[in-house]
């Protein structure tokens, strides 16, 4: 078994133990009622529990089938029962990352995320082209005929297959005859405005605070992507020791508190101040503020789909063809937002038309 399973599945069954107990008043000696409340929204995340305060599993302790493209989605785990988990063997496993010295960290492409595009783009030499923008998809009779720009020039290109990884959000805005179910489905799906915003600084954090990578929190709810500008600072995970670094401080969506503040000026302002308020008197030593804007960008127009519902809605629709054009992208997966997700799906959508050619010939 793994890990993950025992420490979670732990927490899982200890956290529904002390809610019962909390909830038939066994407690009532050691905590207020407002306390006892508190307490109880404590354990329902700390342990994953249901609404009703039991344990019946959690996506923390890993699954049984990871989510992938298409049509496969996540299959959960059972979890072990706490019988078991009491075993002492199981203890030091449990602890033992979180000892100061064995806790864990992650690594990352050396220059960043797209290092993994361009080191296609490096295998597939001339087979790529650049500043070509897609103008319009057509199909034809044999295939699909997609009319792009180059150097000024409108050229076309006709091949027998199409797989289209354009952004949902992109490929509203080009011109196509796709079918009305998929224009459809296109039409119900919107993006966050997702953004970042970045300094350069001196390496303080290291310097003084021995902090290597990860991410220092300031709200004192619940997190999410909506949460104000206030709530994380980011630390860079490469480039240690160096002298200056990047600090991403602010990384969420252009809504809610966020999105009330009247000008640029006033975000960089609150993304200093979550500094400052992590590391008094380092806010005023960020310099060369950055902000960047997904839903700014030409060829992502947005950062992530928005809102829940999306795989029980249009999600389908673009898992087959329309006609001889495939798409693929982290929309087509139960991965969305992620590079892993559209990677998947391309694989899904190669393996889709390697099946029609052998079927037809």
């Amino acid at each position: 078994m793994e890990e993950r399973e025992v420490i979670n599945d732990t927490r899982g069954h200890v956290a529904e133990l002390l809610a019962k107990a909390i909830r038939q008043g066994a407690l009532d000696q050691e905590v207020t009622s407002e306390d006892r409340e508190r307490m109880l929204v404590f354990l329902q995340s700390f342990g994953d529990l249901r609404s009703d305060y039991v344990y019946v599993g959690s996506r923390r302790a890993g699954l049984k089938r990871l989510p992938g493209a298409g049509e496969v989605d996540e299959e959960g785990r059972e979890p072990l029962p706490m019988r078991a988990l009491l075993d002492a063997s199981f203890w030091p496993g449990v602890m033992f990352e979180e000892g100061l010295d064995y806790q864990a960290t992650m690594f990352q492409p050396t220059g960043g995320m797209d290092r993994i595009p361009h080191a296609f783009a490096q295998k597939l030499g001339k087979v790529v082209k650049y500043g070509c923008p897609v103008r319009e998809i057509r199909k034809t009779p044999n295939g699909v005929r997609v009319v792009y720009t180059e150097r000024g020039a409108v050229r076309s290109l006709e091949a027998s297959y199409c797989v289209c990884t354009l952004p949902l959000s992109v490929l509203k805005a080009t011109q196509s005859d796709l079918s009305p179910r998929v224009v459809s489905a296109i039409n119900q799906v919107a993006y966050d405005a997702g953004y970042k915003i970045a300094w350069e600084s001196r390496r303080f954090w290291e310097q003084e605070n021995n902090i290597y990578g990860g991410i220092s929190w300031l709200s004192t709810g619940p997190i999410s992507l909506e949460s104000s500008v206030l709530a994380n600072v980011w630390y860079p995970s490469g480039g240690m020791l160096s002298e200056k670094g990047v600090l991403v401080a602010g990384y969420g969506t252009e809504s809610g508190e966020f999105s009330r503040l009247p000008s640029m000026e006033a975000k960089f302002a609150a993304s200093r101040t979550a500094v400052e308020k992590l590391h008094p008197g380092r806010g005023k030593e960020l310099t060369k503020p950055l902000y960047v804007s997904w839903a700014k960008i030409p060829f992502n127009l947005g950062s992530w789909i928005r809102g829940e519902g999306y795989h029980e809605g249009p999600y389908k629709e673009f898992l087959n063809p329309d006609d001889r054009i495939y798409f693929a992208g982290d929309y087509c997966s139960h991965l969305t937002t992620w590079q892993e997700g559209a990677a998947l799906s391309a694989q899904r959508a190669v393996e889709m038309i390697v099946r029609r050619v052998r079927e037809t010939v």
